[in-house]
């Protein structure tokens, strides 16, 4: 929620900001449309995510939730058709999954080489799932169609998103435990990428549509971790 917060706020003052140079455009000199600001997004992008690659027996359940915040600023290439919209955004991905990790150690286990995942007996877990939060630049090229009577028309939206890892957790709840050791939160996996990209595309109607990102870093750095390569797709809206 405190995210959500900031994110408004950075809306309200970025629209303040706005006001304040319309109403002091008639007092100066006409800019060129060509890479003039148009104006400002806020997106939500609500999103199922699940895992490419993953090692044999491993699969990420369904409803592994996450969502994106995007504050995006169009740069009007050509007006009512084409802008390009670079921003900032704050992710959560949480994957559900059937895994436990598990270290590999060197010789005299001062130093991890491989951080592993296997299959978790059901019998004795009753959930694990790994959360990610990330801090990105997304940058997408905005496409619109022709509008309706009513102002409304479509936005096709590829783009491109970097980002970097600021947190992420891996949560175990046993079963069969004495009350107080059923739950165990570890941070700080080891071996997880640092810094991810990858392709996304949004396409909307109005304020509502659907979101979709492939990544194109592996979950795990290359050689110290299983192949994966995390997937999303979900709802996206622009509430203001």
């Amino acid at each position: 929620m405190k995210y959500l917060i900031l994110f408004s706020l950075l809306y309200s003052i970025s629209t303040a900001k706005a006001q304040i140079s319309d109403s002091s455009a008639s007092n100066s000199t006409d800019i060129p449309n060509v890479f003039k600001f148009q104006k400002q997004f806020f997106f939500l992008d609500i999103l199922e995510n699940g895992w490419l690659n993953a090692p044999p027996n491993i699969e990420a359940k369904v409803f592994s939730g996450g969502f994106n915040l995007n504050l995006l600023y169009e740069i009007n290439i050509i007006p009512s058709l084409l802008s390009i919209a670079p921003g900032i955004s704050y992710s959560v991905s949480t994957v559900k999954t059937n895994a436990k990790y598990q270290y590999t150690f060197n010789s005299d286990s001062s130093e991890i080489l491989f951080t592993n995942l296997e299959q978790v007996n059901p019998l004795l877990y009753e959930k694990s799932k790994l959360s990610t939060s990330t801090i990105g630049i997304p940058v997408e090229l905005h496409i619109y169609t022709k509008a309706n009577e009513k102002g409304r028309g479509f936005l096709i939206a590829p783009g491109f998103r970097a980002g970097l890892l600021a947190g992420d957790f891996w949560k175990f709840k046993y079963t069969g435990e004495q009350p107080g050791q059923s739950k165990i939160k570890i941070y700080g996996i080891e071996n997880l990428s640092s810094f991810n990209y990858g392709l996304s595309l949004r396409l909307m109607y109005y304020k509502f549509g659907i979101y979709g990102y492939y990544s194109m870093s592996r979950l795990f750095e290359k050689g110290k971790g299983p192949d994966i390569t995390p997937v999303s797709l979900g709802f996206t809206l622009s509430p203001f």
